[in-house]
């Protein structure tokens, strides 16, 4: 029977000859000394198909531990891995949902699977939602947002400007320059008096 064991993931590395992604595993110390824990050397890390992760090196918050499995002519095979200091993306799911998130220290990449909502986040001032509940998709980085709903139609603003097309109408607030020359709009009408049909100044 194949021995199974919990071990500490430290650098990895992609073999140049084989192109198997290699992590650098540690089991349990065995003393007070951190530096107790025996080296196994570089075990390859099998995960499911299509999902790659690359551990980040233990820190002072924490580190990568993974499932280590013998087999034969190998340190051992990684088989499954977490990382405790990503443990609080658990907050912001609901029973059900699921996350890929990157990892390490300084994780900020997260892709939320919610109820009829798909959501990518990076860091805390970029977004996209794909809300199939609202039907909306829905963008915003860095003070700009953009919206394509079913009540909405398509919607862009930024520092207090905004472009509406909504039922044939465009919807336009703030100043419109041309050719780098500001244009008035008044009443739907841009001066000197050339009419936009479906065009209203906010």
């Amino acid at each position: 029977m194949a021995e199974i064991e919990l071990v500490d993931l430290g650098s990895a590395k992609l073999d140049e000859k084989t192109n198997v992604l290699l992590a650098q595993a540690k089991t349990t110390q065995v003393g007070q000394d951190p530096n107790d824990a025996p080296d196994i050397g570089d075990a390859p890390i099998m995960a499911a198909l299509g999902l790659t992760a690359f551990p980040a090196p233990a820190n002072e918050n924490g580190r990568a531990q993974g499932i280590k499995v013998d087999a034969p002519g190998t340190n051992g095979v990684i088989v499954g891995a977490r990382d405790s200091r990503c443990a609080q993306v658990v907050a912001e799911l609901a029973p059900g949902e699921t996350c890929l998130h990157s990892t390490g220290a300084d994780f900020d990449s997260r892709v939320f699977c919610k109820d009829k909502v798909l959501a990518l986040v990076v860091g805390k001032k970029m977004a996209v939602t794909l809300d199939e509940r609202e039907k909306k998709l829905a963008m915003s980085a860095f003070g700009a947002y953009a919206e394509l709903s079913a009540d909405g139609g398509a919607y862009l603003a930024h520092g207090g400007a905004m472009i509406q097309v909504k039922d044939g109408n465009v919807i336009i607030k703030g100043k419109l320059l041309i050719n780098n020359a500001t244009v008035p709009l008044i009443g739907g009408v841009s001066a000197p008096g050339a009419p936009i049909p479906g065009c209203f100044a906010g």
